[in-house]
């Protein structure tokens, strides 16, 4: 009798890489993950020989081993008697020339920087042969283990390492954003300094291509520093959701409110500061650390799914409000052909958000339980008439220029394409990114649009616009490269060649590739010594102001 095959499962494959997994480290080594976590963490400890090294640590430094018996009196005894033995030396002859302290002093110091500069002037191939032979002497214990050859190169840091780097963009959103002179920006990129104030939608904004934030409306803030070691904004008012996948050697991100300080290595968070100057920090993946702003001491470290009130010292798990500002982050999916896809309107699964269950279907915001709220000492629940709820936002951009190239190129490719089908699923996708708090959404869209109606001449288009939300709201820089130039590939002479040439210069700008980047820069000042965009690429790199 046959069986009939086993089906195969249509779930897409969450994105779990090495940062997640370490996130996750603590809360599966303490018990404390759940079913979903735990299968994902386990299936990347078979493939990954670092994170299984690293889970080995971590376990031994949470289950806090007994440190090492001390050695007896016997072995502390013959131990200092062959370390004596070694630096035991010749007493000196007698000088019978007795010269001056003074002169005397200068033969020292004369001898000291001779000493120092002998081993200079070796060649790096010639080692000191009598500390080789003293490596390689019995009887040293420890000491005979030491290796001359040189030490190993650092590695090469992911962190701002030039200064073109050191700037943001608007994403999405409008609001009121000031330079550092106090005057009122149109669009475009920004430098520290740079003040925002959300005022009736939510404003996205990435910042030093590392980081993602949204600024929820009525939100007052300020980016204060961008430098190799750290970045630091500042939150006079309103609530802000930041994603910070940070590598090694990035810099660490410092909050700055009224009554605290947030310390941040990497995670997804949100942190509010209410009508009483409170400062509320409500963390969705990782883990944050709440200073005390005058002394600069640690007061609380966050964990993942809880929620602290500075002014009371009191932690209760997140709710809507917190999931609902950061959800435009979520950036945990895979598409069914392998490759990185933005979110599906799911919560990810590695945001850890209590009362929410297994099943990754019921993963939405409506399932998330409500929040509480703080009334001076008590705490009460809110009441239906006041649950928080999501409103659509109107289309807004940050550049009135690039959105109108960007909606023409909609609008155009609509027109273009005569299939009913074709048009009913562009439309789909144009109406998802019409808005700020959904256009997050159009990527995923789009990436079913193309496996679709890739191949139609008339679809080439949508390659441009795939690649500037994946590059925008994920900040994937090596997808949204491919697709630009298998948009510059398809369509050389296309009149939206311009956006696309600058676009891919921003992707290497922003990843931190500087040489690259300088090429395609050079590149498009020939191409459009008089484009749209020319400001931008010398604002970033006064160095190619020859090119023109």
């Amino acid at each position: 009798m046959k069986t009939s095959p086993s089906p195969v499962p249509t779930d897409p494959v969450p994105l779990y890489r090495c940062h997640e997994c370490r996130e996750d480290a603590e809360l599966v080594i303490t018990q404390r993950a759940n079913a979903r976590v735990l299968a994902l963490y386990a299936r990347h400890l078979r493939e990954c020989h670092d994170c299984r090294r690293f889970d080995r640590r971590l376990r031994q430094l949470l289950e806090r081993p007994e440190a090492p018996a001390l050695p007896s009196v016997v072995e502390q005894t013959q131990e200092f008697a062959r370390i004596m033995a070694r630096v035991r030396k010749p007493e000196p002859a007698p000088n019978r020339w007795r010269l001056p302290v003074a002169v005397g002093g200068l033969v020292s110091v004369a001898a000291a920087l001779l000493m120092m500069l002998l081993p200079l002037a070796r060649a790096p191939h010639e080692p000191d042969q009598r500390l080789a032979q003293t490596a390689r002497s019995p009887g040293l214990g420890p000491v005979a283990e030491l290796s001359l050859e040189p030490a190993p190169e650092p590695r090469k840091p992911h962190g701002l390492e030039h200064r073109s780097q050191t700037f943001g963009r608007l994403v999405a959103g409008r609001g009121i954003v000031r330079g550092p002179d106090g005057a009122t920006l149109s669009g475009g990129s920004f430098s520290p300094g740079t003040s925002f104030e959300a005022t009736n939608d939510p404003l996205q904004v990435s910042l030093a291509g590392k980081l993602l934030a949204i600024f929820q409306p009525g939100s007052l803030v300020t980016w204060t520093n961008a430098s190799p070691k750290r970045i630091e904004l500042g939150l006079e008012r309103g609530l802000l959701a930041i994603r910070y996948d940070r590598k090694e050697g990035d810099p660490t991100l410092l909050v700055h409110t009224p009554t605290g300080i947030v310390r941040v290595v990497g995670t997804v968070f949100t942190v509010e500061v209410d009508q009483h100057d409170d400062t509320i920090v409500s963390v969705l993946r990782g883990k944050v650390e709440v200073l005390d702003p005058e002394s600069r001491r640690p007061v609380m470290t966050v964990d993942a799914g809880y929620r602290f009130h500075m002014s009371t010292s009191t932690i209760f798990d997140v709710g809507h409000r917190e999931v609902d500002a950061a959800l435009a982050l979520s950036y945990d999916a895979a598409a069914d052909d392998g490759r990185v896809s933005l979110a599906d309107g799911r919560i990810p699964d590695s945001w850890v958000v209590p009362g929410l269950p297994d099943d990754a279907s019921q993963r939405v915001l409506a399932n998330v339980p409500d929040t509480f709220t703080i009334d001076e000492v008590r705490f009460v629940r809110p009441s239906r008439q006041t649950r928080y709820t999501r409103r659509r936002v109107p289309e807004v951009t940050p550049d009135e220029d690039e959105d109108d190239i960007l909606r023409e190129l909609i609008e155009r490719a609509q027109r273009s394409i005569e299939l009913a089908e074709l048009r009913h699923e562009l439309e789909k996708c144009r109406e998802l990114y019409a808005s700020a708090e959904t256009r997050f959404l159009a990527a995923d869209c789009l990436s079913k649009f193309l496996r679709e109606f890739g191949d139609d001449p008339n679809a080439v288009e949508g390659r441009l616009l795939l690649g500037i939300l994946r590059m925008d709201f994920a900040q994937d820089y090596q997808v949204a490269e491919v697709e630009f130039k298998r948009f510059l590939s398809q369509a050389p002479n296309h009149k939206l060649a311009e956006l696309a040439v600058y676009k891919l210069w921003l992707a290497a700008t922003e990843n931190g590739h500087v040489g690259p980047a300088i090429a395609r820069g050079k590149n498009y000042l020939r191409r459009y010594p008089n484009g749209r965009y020319v400001g931008q690429v010398l604002r970033r790199f006064p160095e190619l102001k020859s090119e023109l």
